[in-house]
């Protein structure tokens, strides 16, 4: 089984350090780690009562149930998948529990989000749990981001008792079969001020496209940059809109840590970090040399945050919690970079740098000597990038004058050009300034 990294220190919550429990530390599971079911989305719920599996649990109609924890905080709604052994958290979407039976009144948890084994005792569920790829002594904090009432969304707080540190673990991928759309700002240099657009278009599409959906923005600018969570929310200029948004602006580039979920804005000469619902802001980063471009930003799997500065011409990478840059990548198989127009990383920490038309690849620890990794541009210069799930990286390419327009190149992670394809955005988007992979 994989072992994930816990995050850094997450902003505490406003929760007292809980007692720790007199708990003996149970034997790892002897049973392997079992292979996630195929339901998608909400599943249908069983019509046939269950015997109960948590104590206190509420068997409401139609096969849903409900539990409230000792505490008296809502674990909320559920139900059984066909397998006794399975429980399906309408929350957590892919997070599933095992009973293992081990005669204890225990009960052993896998979380496909996180690839790590939990265990619990019927004496005190869910508030207090075991985690085996840890090795350390849990207390499941509430998330303050949703009011505190939801012990399974992201980002999922724990004490750990071992280390007197709350933490919190990383997010799965979405669940199996979401489907994941693309979607892709425009800039018109032609508009006279006037609005550009996001476009959506089905991500099964290929070849000449036609966009399924269309956002107006209030900013016709090559600085709007935008980005999705998983729960389709947008984050631009700072602020969230909801899903079916109609319309959204603000203006300089953004990332998330998809570690705790901290999203970033990049505007103004400084880094703005805010909390996973944008509602607080945690931290401000003077920027001592604006940026030419304010478009280039990506967080790696340990919440270094790397910055493109056009000023600089360099990439500067900041740690977690820093206000000063601790390195600078600057050196592009031989020559300096120029305008970093977007950042992505890929997930093993692979650095991908639209810069001025070229895409390059900096491996994980390295200041320069990039590889293209085998994304690029046919049809005109690169000017965009964003990277999936799967590693899949879509390149956003200008087109040329009088020829081939733009165009949304994808090309799987492994670089293999061979199975890359292409949308083609002629007469639809005029200049594809960012793109966004979400649902």
């Amino acid at each position: 089984m994989p072992t994930t990294r816990a995050a850094a220190v997450a902003t505490t919550p406003s929760f007292a350090v809980p007692a720790k429990p007199s708990f003996a530390v149970p034997r790892r599971p002897s049973f392997a780690t079992p292979a996630k079911p195929s339901t998608t989305g909400r599943p249908p719920v069983a019509s046939t009562p269950h015997a109960g599996f948590f104590a206190g649990e509420a068997a409401l109609s139609n096969g849903v149930y409900y539990l409230r924890l000792p505490n008296g905080n809502p674990f909320g709604y559920y139900s059984y998948l066909p397998d006794p052994n399975y429980i399906y958290h309408f929350d957590a979407g892919y997070e599933y529990a095992i009973d293992a039976n081990d005669g204890q009144g225990g009960v052993y948890l896998y979380d496909f989000a996180s690839s790590h084994w939990w265990y619990t005792s019927r004496s005190f569920p869910f508030p207090y749990v075991y985690d085996f790829t840890l090795n350390a002594l849990l207390y499941y904090y509430p998330d303050p981001a949703y009011a505190g009432d939801h012990y399974t969304s992201t980002p999922r707080y724990f004490y750990n008792f071992g280390t007197n540190q709350i933490i919190t673990l990383p997010e799965g991928p979405p669940a199996a079969g979401t489907a994941q759309n693309v979607y892709v700002g425009d800039f018109d240099p032609n508009a006279n001020g006037g609005p550009s657009h996001i476009f959506e278009f089905p991500g099964s599409a290929h070849g000449a496209v036609t966009p399924s959906r269309t956002i107006v923005t209030t900013y016709n600018t090559e600085k709007l940059d935008f980005l999705l969570r998983p729960d389709g929310w947008f984050f631009a200029g700072g602020m969230l809109f909801a899903p079916n948004s109609t319309q959204l602006g603000g203006a300089g580039a953004v990332a998330r840590d998809k570690n705790n979920g901290h999203l970033y804005l990049a505007a103004n000469s400084q880094i703005t970090e805010y909390s996973a619902d944008a509602s607080q802001v945690l931290r401000r980063i003077p920027l001592t040399d604006p940026f030419i471009r304010t478009q280039a930003m990506a967080v790696d799997s340990s919440g270094n945050v790397f910055v493109g500065d056009s000023g600089t011409h360099e990439i500067d990478v900041y740690p977690p919690g820093a206000t000063t840059p601790s390195r600078h990548l600057g050196n592009v198989q031989g020559s300096r970079i120029y305008y970093p127009y977007a950042l992505a990383f890929d997930s093993h920490d692979n650095l991908f740098d639209a810069d001025d038309g070229t895409v390059y690849m900096f491996t994980p620890g390295s200041n320069g000597a990039s590889a293209s990794g085998g994304a690029g541009c046919s049809t005109g210069l690169a000017v965009s990038l964003a990277i999936d799930e799967k590693d899949d990286i879509y390149v956003g390419c200008q087109g040329y004058p009088g020829g081939p327009g733009p165009s949304i190149t994808v090309v799987p992670g492994a670089g293999q050009n061979a199975r890359q394809s292409t949308l083609d955005l002629t007469g639809v988007v005029k200049y594809p300034t960012s793109i966004a992979i979400g649902p």
